[in-house]
């Protein structure tokens, strides 16, 4: 999948609320997992924030992105990913994709219709979209050698004209999102079993990360 940056990831509006700042329910002790410059209220009631509608520019739905480097989603524990904070059932707020709870909003009064599902989130999903590195493995059916999909949180997910868009975020921090069919959502059994092969793969990670840092010419 092409790396796409969204105005989720990079675009900043500065964004006047001195006459109604006091009235804005804005609270910034609620704006959790930002980073110090993702947002500023000032004594003026100035506040910096950024673009989060999932439109681009042409009006058109943002159906893929990737953002692992977005500091507003912080690496998840995996034993705590049923934890992460999710919108069900209905489209996030504006604030809610500024805490961390969801990705994009939607403005369905004047851009193209876009609706939630009537999902329980978030979920623990395999993704096949992303680049993982180049890691591979051998598929259970065929005996092929396939590429490794990455064990995801899915936090969004919406219904738009021409598909289900499913918005993410990495257990190593950041965000993404893509269509329905680059995912397999997981039952509870799949879940358990997934935990464990991941746990066990960072462990060998972290011993290969170890062996080489003491043995240089590997």
């Amino acid at each position: 999948m092409q790396r796409i940056y969204p105005a989720l990831c990079v675009t900043l509006l500065i964004v006047l609320l001195h006459a109604c700042s006091s009235s804005s329910g804005l609270d910034p002790e609620k704006f959790t997992g930002f980073n110090s410059e993702s947002y500023k209220i000032s004594d003026s009631g100035i506040v910096h924030t950024v673009n989060t509608e999932g439109y681009w520019e042409n009006g058109e739905v943002i159906a893929q992105f990737d953002c692992p480097d977005s500091q507003f989603f912080p690496p998840i524990a995996i034993n705590d990913w049923n934890k992460v904070k999710a919108v069900s059932g209905r489209l996030p707020t504006y604030i809610e994709t500024l805490n961390g709870t969801s990705i994009h909003m939607y403005n369905t009064k004047y851009k193209p219709k876009v609706k939630a599902l009537e999902i329980s989130l978030p979920k623990l999903a395999y993704f096949y979209g992303g680049n993982n590195d180049g890691e591979y493995q051998v598929n259970d059916r065929t005996g092929k050698l396939i590429k490794k999909p990455l064990l995801v949180v899915v936090i969004q997910m919406v219904q738009s004209a021409k598909d289900t868009l499913i918005g993410f975020r990495y257990l190593s921090g950041g965000c993404g999102g893509s269509v329905m069919h680059d995912f397999r959502l997981l039952n509870e059994d799949e879940i358990a079993k997934a935990i464990l092969e991941y746990n066990a793969d960072m462990r060998l990670k972290k011993t290969k990360k170890g062996f080489n840092k003491n043995n240089g010419r590997c």
